[in-house]
């Protein structure tokens, strides 16, 4: 019995990494994220030989052989791109095997190609703000990521310092990497640069969510995000520009997610936050969203981004990517939710 696919319904692309564009199709499930594929796509519980061996050794009077080695078995994993970035262009990313700076891509452009090749409608293989890509199916490793213009040709330009410093993806892991910052900063901004998140797409914990939060304001110091009513109650701990919510209690993990109860048409903000040892400080609701409904058993990541084409002053926005969604072609599931 041959072995199945990573994904049932991928399509195959970007040979130099392994890379498809692909969803699981089902917004209350994650998808088979450590399916193991055998390469050679032989049964792995018997050679190739196995049953043809012992008549062969008959026939020849001669001792039989020991069974040929078995294919090697590989998990794959996944990766994907955002731009979180207000001020900066429409992007597309390359890609190299860590410290070799042999980047291949454009990634998105070279995908959006062999896709539409196929007979579907890849869009136009770029990332504008505040977009995230599909994951896509790449071999584990440590990668080093150039972010270059939509549109670009080849990755010898890159619009930002490379990042090589980005986490190892396991076998099975997930990771996004963003682009956040501003591309023209003033004082006191977080500058441009790529940053990585080690993703989770399961929940050990039936009728909850898996929520995380993701600060990619530049001008908001600490930001929370949580439900709204008479009261405002954070999901998490207060975030900092560009990084990731961090562990509060028992209840969260080691990449910033937390367990909380599905919601049904709450309202959800995002609140500007000072902490202090003894003072809360100053608080300012920065953007909300009404009307929220999630089911369980879906991971769900809020990003708070500056507002689009206004770097430095206007109100924030508030993401909502659920990232058990499939996105469409190389689409991630990521829209502005904030009125």
């Amino acid at each position: 019995m041959r072995a199945v696919s990573f994904f049932i319904a991928c399509v195959t692309v970007g040979a130099a990494f392994g890379a498809a564009a692909c969803g699981n199709g089902d917004d209350a499930s994650s998808p088979p994220v450590a399916t193991v594929v055998a390469e050679a796509g032989a049964d792995a519980s018997k050679s190739p030989d196995a049953t043809t061996a012992p008549d062969a050794a008959t026939d020849s009077g001669t001792a039989i052989a020991p069974d040929a080695p078995l294919p090697a078995l590989t998990t794959r994993a996944l990766l994907r791109m955002a731009n979180w970035s207000a001020d900066s262009p429409a992007v597309d990313f390359c890609m190299a095997p860590h410290g070799t700076a042999a980047f291949q891509g454009p990634v998105l452009g070279t995908d959006a190609a062999s896709i539409d090749d196929a007979g579907i409608d890849a869009g136009s293989g770029t990332l504008p703000f505040p977009q995230i890509s599909a994951y896509l199916l790449v071999d584990p490793g440590q990668y080093d990521i150039r972010v270059v213009a939509g549109g670009a040709v080849d990755c010898s330009t890159g619009i930002v310092q490379d990042a090589t410093n980005l986490p190892a993806l396991a076998p099975g892991g997930l990771e996004t990497v963003a682009l956040l910052g501003a591309n023209n900063p003033q004082p006191g901004e977080l500058p441009l640069k790529v940053v990585g998140f080690t993703d989770e797409l399961k929940n050990t914990l039936m009728d909850a969510l898996l929520i995380r939060v993701i600060n990619a304001d530049v001008d908001v110091p600490q930001v929370q995000v949580g439900e709204l009513d008479m009261y405002f109650t954070p999901f998490t701990a207060a975030v900092s520009p560009g990084s990731s919510s961090a562990v509060v209690d028992h209840m969260a993990d080691s990449n910033g997610y937390v367990t909380v109860i599905p919601f049904t048409g709450e309202t959800i903000a995002a609140r500007a936050v000072v902490t202090t040892l003894f003072d809360a400080g100053p608080q300012t609701i920065l953007a909300t969203a009404q009307n929220i409904s999630l089911a369980n058993g879906l991971t769900v990541t809020f990003v708070v981004v500056g507002p689009s084409g206004q770097p430095g002053g206007g109100s924030a926005q508030l993401l909502e990517c659920v990232d058990t969604a499939a996105g469409a072609a190389l689409q991630g599931s990521c829209t502005a939710i904030s009125k």
